[in-house]
C-alpha cells in the first residue's frame, strides 16, 4: 500500500473536516461537487456504477446533463501455470450523463458512455513520477512501455479480453434516485437510489458483461460555511458473464463507499477530495492485481461558466496499488443541480 500517500491524504481531510464543523452565514454557498467518478478498471466498467451525484434532484420536467472524459492508464500483471492477469494499456471514456425530473421528489438519470483502449503513452511518465514520489512501479520496469494486453484467463478458459483500438457503447444504466426537491440548508440531505443496467455493450469485445446488473446505494451532503461533506453508499448484484460459467471463477457483488470533502475557494471555484472505496470484484483467482479492493484518491476543482453550469478536472489514483489503475485524469463539464 502507498502507505505515506494514505497517511498524508487522511490527515488532510481531517484538519479540513475540523475546521469545518461550525456552520456560518457564508454567502458563497453554492454546492458544486461531488466529483461525477467511477472506478476506471477496465473489468469494473462492464458492470452497473452508481456514480457520486448530489441528493438534490432536478425539478419536474427539467433536465440536468454531464459530459465527462477520462483517461487512465493501468499496469497489472501476474501469472501462473493455470491463471493469467495481463490489464496493461490506456483507456479513454467518454460519457453523457442526463437526468430527467419526474416530479416528487424523483429523478431518472442514464448514462450514454463510448470507451477506446490502446496501448497509450504514458508508462515512461509514470514510472518517473512513481520513482520520484517512491511509489510501487508494480512491475512496469519489467514490460517495454506503452504496450497492451488486457484479458484474464484460468484453466485455459477466457474469462475477459477487452479488444483495442476500437470504439465500444458500453451497458447502460438506468438509475432513479428519490431525493430533495429543494437543498435544505443546515441539515443532512439525502437521497435514495436504485438502478439496473441494460446490457448493450458488447460482452465479446469487453465493453459490457452480457446481463442485467443491479444496484442500491444512498448520497447525502451537509454544508457548513464554505464546505460540504459528500458521502455515499452502493451494492452492487452484477452479471456473471457467460465466460465465466464453468470455470469456478464468480464475479462478487460490489461494495462502495463514497466520501467527498469541497471547499468553495471563491465565487467561482470549489476544491474537491474524494476517496471512493471498492471491494473486490474476484476472489477465486488468487492475484492480488485482480482480487483486492481499490481505494481510489481523487483530488480536483469545479468553476462556474455561469449560475447553471461550470467545469471540473480531477486527478485519481489507487492508493492500495494492487489491483486498481496507476492514474486517471477526469474532465467534464455540468449543468442542472
Amino acid at each position: 500500500m502507498k502507505t505515506s500517500a494514505l497517511i498524508a491524504v487522511a490527515l488532510a481531510l481531517a484538519v479540513s473536516a475540523c475546521a469545518s464543523l461550525a456552520p456560518s452565514d457564508d454567502p458563497r454557498h453554492v454546492v458544486r461537487g461531488p466529483l461525477p467518478a467511477r472506478v476506471q478498471h477496465p473489468f469494473s466498467l462492464t458492470m452497473l456504477a452508481m456514480v457520486p451525484r448530489r441528493p438534490v434532484v432536478e425539478g419536474q420536467g427539467e433536465i440536468g446533463a454531464t459530459l465527462t472524459s477520462a483517461y487512465t492508464s493501468i499496469f497489472e500483471e501476474h501469472q501462473s501455470s493455470t491463471q493469467n492477469v495481463q490489464f496493461d494499456g490506456e483507456l479513454w471514456r467518454n460519457s453523457a450523463r442526463l437526468r430527467f425530473g419526474m416530479g416528487d421528489g424523483v429523478d431518472l438519470e442514464t448514462d450514454i458512455a463510448f470507451l477506446y483502449a490502446s496501448g497509450g503513452f504514458l508508462d515512461h511518465f509514470i514510472s518517473q513520477v512513481h520513482d520520484f514520489l517512491n511509489f510501487p512501479n508494480q512491475g512496469r520496469e519489467t514490460v517495454e512501455d506503452n504496450q497492451f494486453d488486457m484479458r484474464m484467463q484460468s484453466g485455459g478458459d477466457t474469462l475477459y479480453e477487452l479488444e483495442s483500438n476500437k470504439f465500444g457503447l458500453q451497458d447502460v444504466p438506468l438509475i432513479a434516485t428519490f431525493g430533495e426537491a429543494t437543498e435544505l440548508p443546515g441539515h443532512w440531505n439525502r437521497a435514495l437510489r436504485v438502478g439496473v443496467e441494460l446490457p448493450w455493450g458488447s460482452e465479446s469485445q469487453g465493453f459490457g458483461n452480457g446481463g442485467m446488473d443491479y444496484g442500491v446505494g444512498f448520497c447525502a451532503e451537509r454544508s457548513y460555511g464554505r464546505t460540504t461533506h459528500h458521502v455515499a453508499g452502493n451494492a452492487v448484484f452484477p452479471t456473471r458473464p457467460d465466460n465465466f460459467v464453468g470455470t469456478g471463477v464468480h464475479v462478487e457483488d460490489l461494495y462502495e463507499l463514497v466520501y467527498g470533502f469541497e471547499y468553495r475557494w471563491s465565487d467561482t471555484i470549489s476544491w474537491i477530495a474524494q476517496i471512493d472505496a471498492l471491494s473486490p470484484m474476484i476472489t477465486d483467482i488468487q492475484f492480488d492485481e485482480i482480487n483486492s479492493p481499490i481505494v481510489d484518491i481523487g483530488v480536483g476543482f469545479f468553476r462556474d461558466l455561469d449560475r447553471s453550469s461550470r467545469v471540473f478536472m480531477s486527478f485519481h489514483d489507487d492508493i492500495v496499488a494492487e489491483t486498481g489503475p496507476d492514474f486517471t485524469v477526469l474532465i467534464g463539464w455540468t449543468t442542472g443541480t
